[in-house]
Formats: structure tokens, C-alpha cells, sequence
């Protein structure tokens, strides 16, 4: 399953990135490949042969991505390779996909100054009173966010209200749906406040596409957070084996990704497709012709104080690296990303390769194990048997794969659990102490039958 969900991931994120390249090559108002031209030459000769190659190259380079993905499905039960190779592919991926785009905007950007395909006067700075007045009354109502957060204070509800899952690492993880919302209320925010721009002479088509932009991207965002909010409660419910349907789950995933892409990709195209046809028909079109901004591959205006603007190519915002506060949030999220990655991939390297192990020394077992090992005192065993199916139940802290279980449990029919279990190895050994059981098994079955024969003789 966990080959599954990594190659899934990677496939998600090359069709995501597919739709971003996609959106490049088809122009948006009068700019293609992020590059400003006069409406003239967007189907220049010239100008197709550079777009088509851009095309052909970024597809064959999604399309090498996926196939190099596919030994994440011959190697099993190792989640610290599939982290580290879905890492380390998803981090190759962007990086030659800039570098590509990069290049070809490079070339038409040069075709355009060789041709003198310029605007006249740069960066007009037009302000439309009317459009400016009511910019606020476009948006979709904020207050259609209330579902989304009362809908994930479900999880908290049940944690807080239940004896069983009502412990640290649960209240965390009943608290993801309610901060997952956040991102989208943000973005909800950044298109809702986003300057209003001019079109045209004409108030009306300033007023339509402003109104069409503000509006339709604010309700996707609502819209989103709704689904995303239905979508981590079943997941929470999942990961607290409150309902323990796999195919389910994996569906409940699947269904909300493809969704989600389509109303965003949805959205973007009926916006570009209404806003071009209107900007072509006006009579008197206003241009601003700002690629000198563009052309270190991210925006950098040191003469534009907002600190994020939005993407020439592909969806949502992008930072002005000219503005220090932007330079520091950018190098803050590369850098928390980086380091959580690494500690993840660090910590399941671990979990992989070390091996759990039982020891008896005078009156002290000690379980070796990363991080969550234990030791108790052998006289406080009340009982030791062997059992071939593993109880379920929320995990409270720890690591679970389908190669091994390892940590903190709430246990149907045992309650509060220890679990050093290597799930495709049976039989499971389970230790009964004074205020909670302890699960245990080796690596082979003669490993389990020598520390089940080791307890026995000492408690005997």
C-alpha cells in the first residue's frame, strides 16, 4: 500500500505540473510562455516553433519522470526509500522543469527584443475609480467558510469526548483538518484583495473581468475547503482506525486530488477564456509590458512593494523576490521543507533498518527499538501467549507501515498497547503487564520462538 500512495503522489504531481506547462504555452491575454507580446504576433511562425518545442520537451520530461517512478513498485515494505526516492525525483522534476521553461522563455524573450515586439510605454499604471469602488462586493461571502470549519472540529469533538483516543498524539492529528483550511482561506484572502487590474477604456469590461476573476476563484476556494475539510475527517478517522477500510480511503483520496485539480484548473480556464475574448474585442485595450520583471525565472520589481503577485504561468501566487519580506518567508518555507524531508526520511532510515530486539538481563526485558524501546521488570509479567492476527486500534505516537508496527497503541479488546511487530511474520507474541500489553515478534519465527521460550522461563 505504500508503494501505492508514493507512486500515486508522484503520478498527481506530474499531471499537476502537466496542467501548469499546458497553461504556459496557451496565451493568457497577450502573454505566452510568460512572455508580453502584441496580439499580432502571438501566432507568428516564429513564435509557434518556440512554443511547440517548450511543448514537446516538457512532456517528454514529465513523461521520463513517471517511468523512473516505477521502482518505487519493486522495492516493498522500505517507506524510507520510496520517501527519499519520491523526494528526490519530485526535486529533480522542478528542477529541470524551471530550467526548461527558463530557456524557452529566454529564447521568445529574445525574439521579441530582435523584433522590437515591444509595447510602447511600459507598466502604464491605469486605475479604474468605478472597478476600485466596488472591488470588494466581487468576491464570493468569506462566511462560506463556516461549513468547512465546523465540519472539521468533527475529529476534535470526538477525541476530546472519547476515553479511548483522548491523548496527545490524537488531539494533534484531530487538529489537521481545522489548520488544513487555513492555506485556503489564504488564498481565498489574496485573490479576493488582489489589486484591481485595467483592461480597457471601457468601465463595463474592467468591471465583467474583475467581477469574473474575484468571483470564480474565491468560490473555488470555498469550494475546495469544503471538500478538503469532508476529505481529513475521513482520513483522521482512518488514521485513528476509527473506520479501517483501505480502498476506501485510498478512494476517498483519489477522488478528492482529481476534483480539486479540475475545479482549479477549471476555473483558470474559463477566466483566461472570458477575459482574452473580451480584451481582444475592446476598442481600447490598455497593454503594460513588464517582462524585464520576469526574467530571472521569478518576479523581482524592486519598484512593486506588494510582497507576492500572481503567477504569469500555471495557479495561485508567487513572490516578488525584491522585497525583503518575501525573501525571508521564501527562504523560511524552502528551508522548513528541507528540514522536514530530511527529518522524515532520517527518521524512517531508522525505523527501516534497525531491528527490534528482546533482551533479558537479571530481572529487567528490555525491548531494543528507535526511539519508543522499553524496558519492565520481569516479575511484573502477568501473563504471555501467542496469537496469529493482530488487534486493531488508533495508534497514539509512533510508526506504522505495512512491513511493521511500532510504537504507542489503543488496542481493541486490550486498550493501552506497546506494539514491536513486524506485521507479515506471525505469530505475535503478547506480554500482559500490570497496566497495558506489549506486542512483540522477530524478524523470523525462530527470533519469536526464542524470546516467547525467554519470558517463559522466567516467569515460570
Amino acid at each position: 500500500m505504500v508503494s501505492i500512495i508514493f507512486l500515486s503522489t508522484i503520478i498527481i504531481f506530474a499531471i499537476a505540473l502537466l496542467a501548469t506547462n499546458e497553461s504556459a504555452s496557451k496565451a493568457n491575454n497577450n502573454i505566452i510562455l510568460g512572455v508580453t507580446l502584441p496580439y499580432g504576433h502571438l501566432d507568428d511562425i516564429l513564435v509557434k516553433n518556440i512554443v511547440a518545442k517548450y511543448k514537446k520537451l516538457s512532456r517528454l520530461l514529465i513523461l521520463i519522470f513517471v517511468v523512473i517512478s516505477i521502482p518505487t513498485l519493486l522495492i516493498k515494505n522500505y517507506t524510507s526509500f520510496y520517501m527519499a526516492y519520491t523526494f528526490i525525483c519530485i526535486a529533480a522534476l522542478l528542477y529541470f522543469n524551471h530550467k526548461l521553461y527558463i530557456k524557452y522563455f529566454k529564447e521568445l524573450f529574445t525574439l521579441k527584443k530582435n523584433n522590437n515586439w515591444f509595447l510602447g510605454t511600459k507598466r502604464i499604471v491605469s486605475v479604474d475609480t468605478k472597478v476600485s469602488r466596488i472591488k470588494n462586493k466581487m468576491p464570493v461571502s468569506k462566511f462560506y467558510f463556516i461549513p468547512s470549519f465546523i465540519i472539521s472540529f468533527i475529529p476534535i469533538l470526538m477525541v476530546i469526548t472519547s476515553k479511548k483516543y483522548f491523548n496527545a498524539s490524537s488531539i494533534f492529528v484531530s487538529l489537521i483538518p481545522l489548520l488544513l483550511i487555513v492555506p485556503f482561506l489564504y488564498l481565498y484572502k489574496s485573490y479576493s484583495s488582489k489589486r484591481s487590474v485595467v483592461y480597457s477604456q471601457n468601465t463595463e469590461i474592467n468591471l465583467y473581468c474583475n467581477y469574473l476573476h474575484k468571483r470564480l476563484w474565491s468560490r473555488c476556494w470555498i469550494i475546495i475547503a469544503s471538500i478538503t475539510a469532508i476529505t481529513n475527517v475521513l482520513t483522521v478517522l482512518y488514521t485513528l482506525n476509527i473506520y479501517s477500510n483501505t480502498i476506501l480511503f485510498i478512494i476517498n483520496i483519489a477522488l478528492y486530488t482529481i476534483v480539486s485539480l479540475f475545479l482549479i484548473i477549471s476555473t483558470h480556464k474559463k477566466i483566461r477564456e472570458e477575459q482574452n475574448t473580451l480584451s481582444i474585442a475592446s476598442e481600447n485595450p490598455i497593454y503594460t509590458d513588464d517582462d524585464d520583471y520576469w526574467e530571472k525565472g521569478y518576479y523581482y520589481n524592486p519598484n512593486d512593494t506588494r510582497v507576492s503577485v500572481e503567477k504569469r504561468i500555471g495557479y495561485g501566487f508567487t513572490f516578488n523576490m525584491a522585497n525583503k519580506k518575501a525573501k525571508l518567508m521564501t527562504f523560511i518555507i524552502y528551508g522548513l521543507t528541507i528540514s522536514l524531508v530530511l527529518f522524515l526520511s532520517i527518521m524512517f532510515i531508522i525505523f527501516d533498518t534497525s531491528e527490534f530486539k528482546l533482551t533479558i538481563d537479571g530481572d529487567t526485558a528490555k525491548i531494543s527499538a528507535p526511539v519508543y524501546g522499553y524496558s519492565f521488570n520481569i516479575n511484573d509479567v502477568k501473563e504471555v501467549k501467542k496469537i496469529d492476527t493482530l488487534p486493531r486500534g488508533p495508534r497514539t505516537n509512533g510508526a506504522s507501515t505495512d512491513r511493521y508496527n511500532l510504537g504507542n497503541y489503543n488496542l481493541n479488546n486490550y486498550g493501552k498497547s506497546k506494539m514491536y511487530v513486524y506485521n507479515e511474520n506471525p505469530p505475535f507474541i503478547v506480554i500482559k503487564l500490570d497496566n497495558m500489553y506489549v506486542f512483540l515478534n522477530g524478524k523470523t519465527k525462530d527470533a519469536t520462538e526464542r524470546y516467547y521460550n525467554m519470558l517463559l522461563e522466567r516467569i515460570k
